[in-house]
């Protein structure tokens, strides 16, 4: 059984023995700064969804580094993991900034060492079953509020839809404004990335485009559990009027608590008490805000959808994935286990799914 640990230190080293090819091969600056970011990138959220689950994404980088102290990682350790840090964080952030193959190795390995050692330890969901999860392709268009400092990003499935309001919407988040730059180059790291305008079909995107404040679109292929994490991460919670936050969607709230359902079904030790877990996962790894109306309900309904599937299969657990109501119709009827109406079941492939108009 590959563990979530094991996983990441094989990601680990991929990174490293790419940065080695380069003694080899030759490379451009730029080709340095491109594995750097991808496991700055990784690294950043194997610390936040896998060893310190349960506190808030927005938390920095730096802070995560320093909680690791909660898990017994010294202070030399935590010294090799910030060296990584603000090596990621230049290149990020200082287009000019160039560093040496060598010293860029050296740094990278010395994590590494600090990697290993975390990968072994039972905290988190470091030792929980590493599932490969389904990756899919996502839309996301994006408006700028210049007025409240945010940038409202629209997650949605490609569709056909030829519906004026256009495709229908899975997830809204509010971001700082001035972090969409650094999220472009955060998603690139992690999975792949596209100008939507380049494959979004042309009369959606003039749907996009016929509103003031349209920012521009883009394709993202890859976990959605990254996805949310690195939006939630740079998130910017304002006090809009009542019907204009992203947790007064009851479909944002529903993917978000079922991605956590999935996550605490995963947990090596099951919790004593499955809704609360629930509950608490969501408002620390999903922007789901506490004390929302109607949030315990949803939870308690799939901690009731978890506690139906034997405890042998739950760490199998994946998705979440979406059917149309046809489908989720169909699906039903061989369902292992369904709530809130049938608009989410388990089927007999152990994969959670939500039901979409």
């Amino acid at each position: 059984m590959k563990t979530m640990g094991a996983r990441f230190v094989e990601e680990y080293t991929e990174s490293i023995e790419s940065l080695k090819r380069f003694m080899l091969d030759g490379y451009q600056p730029s080709s340095i700064r491109d594995a750097i970011s991808t496991i700055g990138t990784k690294t950043e959220i194997f610390l936040k969804s896998v060893a310190l689950p349960g506190n808030k994404n927005r938390n920095t980088f730096e802070w995560f580094i320093d909680k690791l102290d909660s898990l017994g990682i010294d202070q030399s350790s935590r010294d090799k993991l910030h060296s990584l840090r603000r090596l990621y964080n230049k290149f990020k952030h200082d287009p000019a900034y160039s560093c040496d193959l060598l010293s860029s190795i050296n740094i990278v390995s010395e994590g590494f060492d600090v990697i290993k050692q975390i990968s072994m330890l039972s905290v988190g969901n470091v030792l929980s079953r590493h599932i490969e999860s389904a990756k899919r392709v996502y839309w996301l268009a994006i408006w700028d509020h210049f007025v409240g400092g945010d940038s409202e990003v629209h997650i949605m499935l490609p569709s056909d839809s030829d519906n004026w309001l256009g495709p229908p919407i899975h997830d809204i988040i509010y971001v700082d404004i001035k972090s969409v730059e650094s999220i472009c180059q955060e998603l690139q790291s992690i999975g792949t990335w596209a100008p939507g305008k380049d494959f979004i079909p042309a009369n959606i995107q003039q749907i996009f485009e016929s509103e003031s404040d349209f920012y521009e679109s883009w394709i993202y292929e890859g976990n959605y559990i990254d996805l949310i994490t690195i939006l939630a991460s740079h998130e910017l919670r304002q006090d809009l009027a009542a019907g204009l936050n992203r947790h007064d969607s009851k479909k944002s709230m529903l993917i978000a608590m079922a991605l956590a359902a999935i996550d605490i079904a995963k947990l090596p030790t099951a919790p004593v008490d499955y809704p609360n877990a629930i509950y608490s996962h969501a408002v620390n790894q999903y922007a789901v805000p506490p004390d929302n109306s109607g949030i315990s309900f949803i939870a308690n309904e799939l901690g009731n959808l978890i506690l139906a599937i034997p405890g042998i299969d739950r760490p199998n657990l994946i998705g979440p994935l979406w059917a149309r109501q046809e489908q989720a119709s169909m699906l039903a009827s061989n369902a292992m286990a369904s709530v809130l109406s049938g608009s989410v079941i388990i089927d007999s492939t152990l994969t959670m799914r939500l039901s979409i108009v």
